[in-house]
């Protein structure tokens, strides 16, 4: 310890030489070249804070320093605008016919006798007749408040931050027929049970018709990803399936329930033989 400090303070680091050999001292106390040393560096370590303190003050009262930073001024030349020539009437001779028909400075050209030929007519192109009675037909549309058909995107959005009550209103708003469209190549599993567990909220809190929840089953029914979806659903989704079926029965014709039948029944197929596999484990494990 004591000849790092020795080092130290040869090298001018005066704050570690001191640290060093006051350590060394309080080790051995009666060791003079220990405390001359000490002495010396904590000699150094003064005179080194006044020597801070003078450069700082000699920094601060610099009087060849500008109290405040210096500046420039910019001088913008403004352009004086040019007057503007005066604009000359055009000659009527000038001007094209059809312009001057338009503003009425010349007259019409008198009707040709009966006895001269035919005028020719403009020719104007089928594409541009077809355009034109396009935008005519699509400006009645507007005229009549017709609703622009929402996109997949803007119902997933809004089917993933509404609650099961409301994702029925949902369905409500877009109608059952449009669903096939909407779901064309979108519809999956996930999206069909969650479709199941809206109808099934709303039919126990009595606020959907049964008809309605009939045709929204039945549109799917006629999506073309909908087998590939009935087929991927969970075991508790075919079950919440098999209750809303169970409950339109009740209160629907026969023969619309007939048609959900035959387009759901293999999911409740499915869910059946769960129930039998299920029921017959059972029987094995007790036996």
């Amino acid at each position: 310890m004591l000849r790092r400090g020795f080092a130290l303070a040869r090298m001018k680091r005066w704050g570690s030489a001191a640290k060093d050999l006051e350590q060394a001292v309080s080790a051995d106390p009666e060791d003079k070249k220990a405390n001359a040393e000490l002495q010396m560096v904590r000699r150094m370590l003064t005179e080194q804070a006044k020597d801070a303190r003078a450069h700082a003050k000699c920094v601060i009262c610099d009087s060849t320093r500008a109290p405040s930073i210096p500046t420039r001024k910019l001088l913008v030349k403004v352009l004086q605008a040019k007057p503007l020539k005066p604009i000359k009437p055009a000659k009527e001779a000038d001007m094209p016919v059809r312009a001057t028909e338009e503003a009425g400075d010349v007259p019409a050209p008198p009707c040709p006798s009966s006895a001269s030929a035919p005028t020719a007519r403009t020719y104007v192109p089928r594409s541009v007749r077809m355009r034109g009675r396009h935008l005519a037909e699509v400006g009645s549309d507007h005229g009549q408040g017709a609703k622009k058909p929402m996109s997949f995107y803007q119902f997933e959005a809004q089917w993933a931050r509404s609650r099961p009550l409301d994702r029925a209103s949902l369905l409500r708003r877009l109608g059952a027929a449009s669903l096939p469209a909407l779901f064309r190549e979108s519809l999956d599993s996930e999206l069909l049970a969650s479709i199941l567990q809206a109808l099934e909220v709303d039919l126990a809190e009595g606020h959907s018709q049964n008809q309605f929840a009939v045709e929204v089953l039945g549109s799917l029914s006629r999506t073309p990803r909908f087998e590939l979806s009935l087929q991927s659903l969970t075991a508790p989704e075919r079950k919440q399936l098999e209750e809303v079926l169970a409950k339109l029965r009740v209160e629907v014709a026969a023969e619309e329930m007939a048609k959900l039948d035959d387009a759901y029944r293999p999911a409740m197929n499915a869910v059946t033989s769960h129930v039998c596999s299920s029921a017959a484990t059972a029987v094995a494990s007790r036996g």
